[in-house]
């Protein structure tokens, strides 16, 4: 399966948080992956 990685902003009280959100390239439904920053930040270890 394939997945693609979109960057994203998500609007939070306190202004724009970055993310990712990680899908399947197929169409229909399948499950997505939504991934957040930690305390320090959106790091390649999490990301990872």
């Amino acid at each position: 399966m394939q997945i693609e990685s979109l960057k994203i902003k998500i609007s939070t009280p306190d202004g724009q948080m970055p993310g990712f959100l990680y899908r399947p390239t197929e169409s229909g439904n399948k499950p997505a992956v939504l991934l957040l920053m930690e305390a320090f930040g959106l790091t390649s270890h999490i990301q990872g």
